[in-house]
């Protein structure tokens, strides 16, 4: 555990450090955020991971407080150390007491922080910590969400209990791009209190969906003090509306980096509402992010491999994302002087997929698929509670050509 934390943290200060000598340099300043400014899931600064339950105390000289026999256990790997986490119960309910090693050093110490109980959700107030990054202690802050799914699967069990870790932090500052001033934020979108990690070879499942491990990057106009677009994972070369731009940051220092690339670059025609693009070269090596592209989009020249693509909408108090992932075989996209365009997105279409499973079982599953026949993954976040949620089932009107109402309803959902 210790070789593989203190080699995170060469990979992540090598990241930090490269390329900002003798760039233009402005400041970036830590901010920590509040439950509304980071929900757990959703597009945005929010982001979380889903810790492992633990019905026992695992090994080790930790010092603890008196504790009930609902208590469960987590281990949280913030920075370079793992640190022990607790939840507990005054009632015999919902988790309301929170323990934490604040300080590393094993003692877990009163008085615990409480949370907030609304059904099966704990909501605990935000954990300010320290991280060594280099010789210096840097700020960090995230909060634990809690999903007790006990009584409704009717299993009292530690696996039916979720712990979310979410970060509650970034690092923000001003860039200019393409003659205009704009505020960057830094997120931790992997939750490991290291910012700047970028996509490697390995995609993993998180629930129902495929991401990348990485880090985001937002931005905004000057004024704005949150995010306004859905960002870019953190790659190699940054897509900025037509240029591409590369991004270093010191955060020991206090020092970021935006600065223009010179690699040569073709037209790419994007489909429209497409919010985000990640490609990969074959290798898994480079990565390019495009945010927001369009039909003025240019990309490197090259061979590449589209990895995923993102759209997300607002309605009605809602946020609802598609995440698709092309087939191997139709994920090559080569760019060259010549303009190309992409088929992918909307509009999406629901197939079902037979298969035999078994000499005399036959094995049925509903897909939605997008326009380049990539598999589309449909989700939907509440904004008030940050949670994924279905909302209401939609309304429906037929007009004739004149405008009269035919009939009207609401669809059901099956």
């Amino acid at each position: 555990m210790r070789a593989e934390s203190s080699g995170l943290l060469r990979a992540c200060l090598s990241l930090c450090l490269a390329g900002i000598a003798g760039a233009a340099t402005t400041p970036i300043e830590f901010l920590p955020l509040s439950n509304e400014a980071s929900p757990r899931a959703g597009t945005g600064l929010g982001s979380s991971r889903l810790l492992k339950t633990l019905a026992a105390k695992p090994s080790g000289a930790w010092k603890l407080p008196k504790l009930s026999p609902q208590a469960l256990y987590a281990l949280v790997d913030i920075g370079s150390v793992s640190r022990l986490m607790v939840i507990d119960s005054t009632t015999g309910g919902g988790f309301d007491r929170l323990y934490f090693d604040d300080n590393a050093d094993k003692i877990l110490r009163e008085p615990p922080r409480e949370g907030k109980t609304s059904g099966g959700t704990s909501v605990f107030p935000a954990i300010e910590c320290k991280i060594k990054l280099g010789s210096k202690l840097m700020p960090y802050c995230f909060r634990i969400e809690v999903e007790d799914l006990r009584q409704a699967r009717g299993q009292f069990v530690a696996h039916n209990v979720f712990i979310h870790v979410v970060s509650a932090c970034c690092w923000s500052g001003i860039a200019e791009v393409a003659g205009e001033k704009r505020r960057v934020f830094l997120s931790d979108a992997n939750v490991n209190g290291f910012f700047g990690d970028k996509p490697g070879k390995v995609r993993v499942m998180v629930k129902d969906s495929s991401q990348l491990i990485a880090d985001r990057l937002f931005m905004a106009p000057e004024d704005k003090k949150l995010p306004t677009d859905a960002g870019w994972i953190l790659g190699d070369i940054l897509v900025i509306e037509d240029g591409c731009y590369k991004f270093n940051a010191d955060l020991v220092r206090g020092e970021m980096a935006l600065s223009a690339s010179t690699v040569a670059t073709g037209p790419v025609e994007v489909p429209t509402g497409i919010d985000r693009l990640s490609l990969s070269d074959e290798r898994g090596q480079t990565w390019i992010m495009v945010a927001s592209p369009s039909e003025k989009t240019r990309l490197p020249l090259g061979k590449w491999r589209l990895v995923d693509y993102e759209i997300t909408r607002s309605e009605s108090g809602y946020i609802w994302s598609v995440h698709g992932t092309p087939p191997p075989g139709e994920s090559i996209l080569y760019v060259g002087k010549k303009e190309r365009s992409l088929a992918l997105g909307e509009p999406l279409q629901p197939t079902i997929d037979a298969r035999k499973s078994g000499p005399s079982a036959l094995l049925m599953m509903f897909k939605m698929l997008g326009v380049g026949k990539e598999d589309a993954t449909i989700s939907c976040v509440s904004l008030s509670t940050g949670v994924r949620s279905r909302p209401g089932a939609p309304k429906y009107r037929i007009e004739d050509d004149k405008g009269e109402v035919l009939a009207e309803g609401v669809f059901q959902y099956g």
